[in-house]
């Protein structure tokens, strides 16, 4: 439809409505609803045209902000006419078997009821074996017809037969499809088949599956599963007995296990690097023995075609196992956990260089929750120099220096640098490699200071929000690219740094693993001229959607607070702040990402902790 993407407008027949809750909201929908109509070449009669009023008659009913209710003068009218043809034109409709097409292409307004009845068709979730089933046996059942041909030619005031007495309160809400009756979007069931129907809702079995994947073995293949399947419309689907999609059984390909030999020969002992050259190996390898162990060594010796002898340990086998089910299992265990609540963890500095568990503390909850901060740190200029490479890992270099300072400056080369506020943003996204780990910290900020607070969003919460409420302005951030750009030529070190990418990235599973937000470093736009205007609307939504996020965390940092979060997945801004007798001065620096998460894996496999590393944003696809 042609306002189906203009949020607050919807049409039918002729008639379009929209609406705001706000006056800027109602202008913007408004201008929205003109383009769409301007595009369509939709010519708008003037006579017709209401804007900016509190209430207005649709449809026959009153729209305001009390909601809707029926038009009294429409009350009245009704209620003094005879029951209105259209009513039969719209019955007969839904009841194709009993009128051909070409009579019905003849009526008014078919376009409208063949896309209800198309709806109405495919909204009901019931199969097409057991619609077949419902429409058969009410064609056996004598008072479904009567009730039939009575929806058809309409009730009577008077004189209903016995067969349709108990649907007479109801009549407004029947219709005929296909030989089926619907009250509403409801199927009517036959009498000969209630009884079934009510045996299954009694018999307590609500977690029937729509479709049984299963080998053919003797259980799933007997007579009574079938009848099973059959009575509760489960489609069966079987394959081989050993099929790894079905049974969740490893199967390793002999090609696969060639190139994960790890014997001398195949990976470098000392280095831990593979030594088989990949243009050499034989596509068309074969295993010809395999010898389990059985001296508890758990070991499995594979020998192959071409002579080669490895052996594989099962526990290597089982984590490196590539069945589907194995992998949604670890796809499903590195899925973010979102933002349900404002959370922060803090630890102390003293707790950190006294123990390497709360460091590690720190950096799991940094992975789980996006942010975390450390407290009572020295105020010393250069703490993070020396204590971030100590026990996290090495500082990233890049055009501002390994470490700078966020402060007021007068002659300014970024926004940080001003009492200004800052836009909900990620640090660097005009790098190729956009820095993991953000960290601040706070030397100086005078409690006279006004204003100056962080606020933090989870980006991957607001994302999936997004996909849901705006699919196809979602899809416009996924596909067409954002230019970031940052261009300085009086620096010391002049920069002109440019790349462009698409928001939002995606993996072939449609899961979210990279996102680049930060419209204050937004480069000149290069695309089409039919893309532009999807393009703005999609940028400004989602910009709306992170203001308005229902979760933030806000910080206001103490001398010694050390802020640590994930560049890679939390945006930040800053309030704007008054001048006041005070100062506020940060020290701030990054650290890779792929730096950040192997220091994380390996604390975690060093005090036993197993679980799951989350995905962290670097555009990994597992």
């Amino acid at each position: 439809m042609i306002f189906d993407h203009v949020e607050g407008a919807s049409s039918i027949m002729d008639d379009i409505i929209k609406w705001g809750s706000t006056l800027e909201e109602h202008n913007l929908r408004l201008s929205e609803v003109l383009e769409a109509t301007q595009e369509s070449n939709l010519k708008l009669n003037k006579n017709k045209y209401v804007c900016g009023v509190q209430s207005l008659t649709f449809i026959g009913d009153v729209v305001s902000a009390e909601g809707m209710k029926p038009d009294p003068l429409k009350v009245r009218a009704t209620k003094a006419s005879k029951r209105p043809s259209v009513r039969k034109m719209f019955n007969d409709a839904l009841s194709r078997a009993y009128e051909s097409t070409e009579t019905l292409h003849e009526r008014s307004g078919e376009a409208e009821v063949d896309a209800y009845v198309d709806f109405v068709m495919h909204s009901i979730p019931v199969s097409d074996r057991k619609m077949d089933e419902i429409r058969r046996e009410s064609g056996k059942d004598p008072d479904l017809q009567v009730l039939i041909e009575t929806i058809v030619n309409e009730f009577p005031d008077t004189g209903c037969s016995s067969a349709v007495l108990e649907y007479w309160n109801i009549r407004d809400e029947l219709s005929v499809v296909e030989g089926v009756i619907l009250r509403n979007n409801r199927v009517v069931i036959p009498r000969s088949l209630r009884k079934k129907m009510l045996e299954k809702i009694h018999s307590g079995i609500w977690g029937v599956p729509k479709e049984v994947l299963s080998d053919d073995s003797p259980k799933f293949t007997s007579s009574e599963f079938r009848e099973l399947a059959w009575n509760y419309d489960c489609k069966h689907t079987t394959s081989s007995p050993n099929s790894l999609q079905l049974n969740g059984l490893a199967e390793y390909h002999a090609v696969w296990l060639r190139h994960h030999c790890s014997c001398a020969e195949c990976v470098s002992a000392a280095t831990k690097q593979v030594l088989i050259e990949i243009d050499m190996l034989p596509l068309d390898i074969k295993v010809t023995d395999v010898i389990i162990a059985e001296n508890g060594n758990d070991k499995v010796r594979i020998q192959w075609d071409d002579g080669h002898v490895g052996e594989f340990s099962s526990i290597f086998l089982r984590n490196s196992c590539y069945s589907e089910l194995s992998l949604k299992q670890k796809k499903d265990a590195t899925k973010p956990l979102l933002y349900k609540e404002e959370t922060l963890l803090s630890v102390t500095y003293a707790d950190c260089e006294a123990d390497e568990q709360n460091v590690y503390r720190l950096l799991k909850y940094v992975n789980e929750h996006g942010v975390a901060l450390i407290r009572d740190a020295p105020v010393k200029d250069d703490l993070l120099l020396e204590f971030l490479p100590k026990h996290i890992a090495p500082l990233v270099e890049n055009s501002y220096g390994k470490i700078y300072d966020v402060m007021y400056m007068r002659d300014p080369t970024n926004l940080a640098y001003t009492r200004r506020k800052l836009q909900f943003h990620m640090d660097l996204v005009y790098y190729e490699s956009v820095p993991g780990l953000l960290v601040h910290h706070c030397l100086k900020f005078d409690e006279s200071l006004i204003g100056g607070e962080n606020n933090f969003v989870d980006m991957f919460a607001v994302c999936e929000e997004f996909r849901e409420t705006n699919p196809e302005e979602f899809k416009t951030l996924c596909t067409i690219p954002s230019p970031f750009s940052r261009d300085h030529f009086s620096r010391e070190r002049p920069v002109h740094l440019l790349m462009k990418r698409p928001v939002i990235q995606l993996n072939h599973d449609e899961e979210i693993i990279g996102i680049y937000w930060n419209p204050s470093a937004a480069g000149v736009l290069e695309i089409a001229e039919d893309k532009v205007t999807d393009y703005y609307r999609a940028y400004q939504l989602f910009a709306r959607a992170i203001s308005n996020f229902h979760t933030k965390t806000e910080i206001r940092l103490k001398p010694g607070d050390i802020l640590v979060f994930n560049n890679r997945r939390m945006v930040h801004n800053r309030k704007a702040f008054t001048a006041g007798n005070g100062d506020r001065h940060l020290k701030g620096c990054f650290i890779d990402i792929s730096d950040y998460k192997s220091r994380l894996i390996h604390l975690s496999r060093k005090y036993g902790d197993m679980s799951t590393i989350k995905r962290v944003g670097n555009m990994d696809w597992l």
